[in-house]
């Protein structure tokens, strides 16, 4: 599995993550259980998802340890990673 991860530590409620991609990816915003779960390939809950946008933003969802991983389809994404 070839992905980027952004640790993005804890976080409030309402904070707006903004991601910026060179190409269309997976957004995902997972928190720390959902990102073990992602790494060993079960079933996991997320937000976000594919997007040809960037900037791309995500609201924080509930207050917490947050991770931001950038899964691409083909060749290298670069991106990088803000919480505002």
């Amino acid at each position: 599995m070839d992905f980027t991860e952004y640790n993005l530590g804890f976080c409030n409620k309402g904070e707006v993550v903004q991601v910026t991609l060179s190409n269309a990816a997976n957004v995902i915003l997972l928190d720390t259980t959902n990102l073990h779960k992602y790494k060993n390939s079960m079933k996991f809950e997320y937000h976000g998802g594919h997007t040809n946008l960037s900037p791309y933003r995500i609201t924080i969802p509930e207050s917490g340890t947050w991770y931001v991983v950038i899964d691409g389809y083909s060749g290298t994404i670069k991106s990088s990673v803000s919480v505002a």
